[in-house]
């Protein structure tokens, strides 16, 4: 499949075509993807290597996915317009976004406690997924369910993958629905201790 796309890629450029143009007719995020070298640094379906972080967990939005590669930071070589159409962005953005579930079961605040305690989740979240030394926030006002569920079966870094033999689909929602209702912290003008 590369060795297509560079056979179409060096025979569009022969003729005077740019690589916009060249990929601007078909829905190809994959293609786009390989072709502008986004393999090299973020791996074949954008799992993320050594050289450039995991683009797969849909952490942004399409549009935030747009800005950075705008004006992206770090090494990665910035793409305008007219080499990299914003249509070509959001084929590249479906491509290694993964099909993310809606959620199906209610979660049930009470048994969330008990699973994300039980499970463990405290030991990186802290007690109530405000996040610590181990681990990010996760709440009040959690990513949005999808994005979590997909990223519990599938993380990076240090996190451990929770299969579903390991953790239900009714146990996330239970877990997501714990996080919802945390509450936001004081702030520290509310705090008599720290207002000295």
């Amino acid at each position: 499949m590369k060795r297509t796309y560079i056979i179409i890629l060096t025979v569009g450029l022969a003729f005077g075509l740019s690589i916009s143009e060249l990929f601007a007719q078909g829905d190809n995020g994959q293609g786009h993807f390989l072709v502008f070298g986004c393999t090299n640094c973020h791996g074949n379906q954008g799992e993320g290597t050594a050289l450039g972080p995991s683009v797969a967990v849909g952490a942004l939005s399409v549009d935030e996915f747009i800005a950075y590669v705008r004006q992206p930071t770090g090494s990665m070589p910035m793409y305008p317009a007219d080499i990299l159409s914003d249509t070509m962005i959001q084929q590249i953005y479906a491509f290694v976004t993964p099909d993310m579930q809606q959620q199906s079961a209610i979660g049930r605040v009470d048994i969330g406690e008990q699973v994300f305690r039980n499970k463990g989740c405290y030991q990186c979240h802290a007690n109530e997924g405000q996040g610590g030394a181990q681990g990010p926030r996760l709440g009040p006002n959690p990513i949005s369910f999808p994005r979590f569920s997909w990223y519990v079966r599938n993380p990076n870094g240090g996190m451990p993958p929770y299969t579903d033999i390991v953790l239900s689909d009714q146990d996330l929602a239970d877990i997501y629905s714990f996080l919802e209702v945390r509450l936001e912290p004081p702030s520290l003008s509310d705090i008599p201790m720290l207002s000295l």
